[in-house]
Parts: structure tokens; C-alpha cells; sequence
């Protein structure tokens, strides 16, 4: 945190202690000698390094998943997840009416048949190495005709 300093975290130790004394020195001094032993058994028994946190974090959170991997998932859970790759081209008309011309429509039709409206389907484009969108128009421009294209198949359905 960047509003902290080490001279007020001493502070607050240095409080405390003088608190602790303050309700009780006789119980202060046992609590204080309790801790010190603690701090020099751990000292002289420490085999070196003690591992990593998040590494621990890491082995327990893939412990986990694995054993729930061997549970058995129920059919009806299941969902389809497709990936459909089309040919990638850019238009200048955004509202043209080209949904049936579209390449890889006929792919997107199987696809959703597929799926039964219950899976995913992510649909990727990749576009040839000379027609890399350069402004944020051109960006905007696709981002409109995809939108105005699942807007109306889904409206056809």
C-alpha cells in the first residue's frame, strides 16, 4: 500500500507492548518469552527454503480439479461448443444484404443445426495479410456488420 510506512507499523507494535504491560505486565512477560522461544526454536530448526505460496495455491487448485474430473457428469449438463473458421472480407455497404452471399454460410447453417441453441459457437474470421484493418473504423465498420448479421439470422429464426 502506498500510504504506509515502516515507522508506523513499529508504532503500532510499540503500542501494543506497551498496552499488553499495561494490563498485565506479569502475563505481558510470559506471552513475550513464549514468543521469543517460538522465534528461536524456528531459527535454529529451519531446514532452508519452505516452498512458494502461490505455487502451493497452484498444486491445491489442479489437486481439486482433478478429483472432480472422476465424477461423473450427467448427460444433460453436457453443452456443444463449436469453433467455425469463415474466410474473412470486408465490405464498404455495413446494412449490405449480403447474409445469404456471405462466405461460409452454408457452415454457420450447419453449425447452428448442430448445436440445438443449447452449445456455444464461436465463429472467427481471419482475414487475408493485405486487408489488416488499420483505422478504428474499419474496426468499427466490422464490428457493426457482425452485429447487424446475427441481429437478423436470429430474427429470421
Amino acid at each position: 500500500f502506498r500510504f504506509t510506512h515502516w515507522t508506523l507499523s513499529a508504532a503500532g507494535a510499540a503500542l501494543c507492548v506497551f498496552i499488553m504491560f499495561a494490563i498485565s505486565w506479569y502475563y505481558a512477560i510470559i506471552a513475550m518469552s513464549f514468543c521469543s522461544l517460538i522465534y528461536v526454536y524456528a531459527g535454529m530448526n529451519s531446514t532452508g527454503d519452505w516452498g512458494d505460496g502461490l505455487q502451493s495455491l497452484k498444486f491445491n487448485i489442479s489437486k481439486g480439479m482433478l478429483y472432480r474430473m472422476s465424477q461423473a457428469t450427467h448427460v444433460k449438463n453436457f453443452r456443444l461448443n463449436l469453433l467455425a473458421v469463415l474466410p474473412g472480407q470486408l465490405c464498404d455497404d455495413v446494412y449490405a444484404d449480403t447474409t445469404m452471399d456471405l462466405p461460409g454460410s452454408e457452415l454457420l447453417k450447419l453449425v447452428t443445426q448442430l448445436s440445438v441453441r443449447s452449445g456455444v459457437i464461436w465463429v472467427i474470421s481471419i482475414l487475408a495479410p493485405g486487408s489488416a484493418l488499420k483505422t478504428r473504423k474499419d474496426l468499427h465498420m466490422v464490428e457493426k456488420l457482425s452485429q447487424h448479421r446475427l441481429l437478423k439470422r436470429a430474427n429470421a429464426e
